[in-house]
């Protein structure tokens, strides 16, 4: 079981880097919907089958349904070109990675608490979603930041989740957060497009 939790950490973490260093907006979510479906894997594997089902429906299944659905909606830009561009983002975050490793062994911490990986790969999500909230100039792009950072705490929270409840709720309430953002964002464009129609409408009309 530990090889295996090792293997799912290692795939979160190559998933980060991807994150770090595409520019397609189709391809966030693809791998944002992936990431969410490791961290339904890890909780399995750690015992908390209830958990890993409800994590896999709302990260792996209805936040990418509503980024998908926002993107069709607004006609979105298929690229998005990083402000530190491709190449640095993706040193930055190898960067946040090996700093994360040397500060998983200078961290004072209860023996056994984490299992090897978790806190270096929790990090480094955590770091790469900040990232991509700085680095991203569209609304869209910086959500799917902000939902990676969300699931680097959710993962740095997995060992609290011996009883369950509280942890899950918290990050439960922040994936609520996402949701309204992106659905903001949909209501935000359509009043816009309503706006311009009704411009359009009056200038006709004088």
């Amino acid at each position: 079981m530990s090889a295996l939790f090792q293997f799912f950490l290692f795939l979160l973490t190559l998933n980060n880097l991807a994150l770090l260093g595409m520019g397609r907006l189709r391809t966030l979510i693809n791998l944002v919907t992936a990431q969410g479906i490791l961290l339904g894997g890890l909780l399995l594997i750690h015992d908390h089958a209830l958990l890993a089902v409800a994590v896999l429906l709302i990260k792996g299944g209805l936040l990418p349904w509503l980024l998908h659905r926002t993107r069709r909606q607004i006609g979105a830009n298929p690229h998005i070109k990083p402000r530190l561009g491709f190449g640095l983002a993706v040193l930055t975050g190898l960067a946040c990675l090996v700093f994360s490793l040397w500060l998983e062994g200078r961290l004072p911490m209860t023996p056994g608490l984490f299992p090897p990986l978790l806190l270096p790969a929790g990090l480094t999500t955590l770091f790469c979603g900040l990232l991509l909230v700085v680095g991203r100039a569209t609304a869209l792009s910086q959500v799917i930041g902000y939902l990676v950072a969300e699931n680097g705490i959710f993962l740095l929270g997995i060992p609290l989740m011996t009883a369950g409840a509280v942890w899950f709720e918290l990050t439960l309430l922040l994936d609520i957060f996402v949701a309204v953002f992106v659905m903001g964002i949909a209501i935000n464009h359509i009043s816009h497009t309503f706006e311009s129609i009704d411009v359009g409408f009056h200038d006709l009309r004088d």
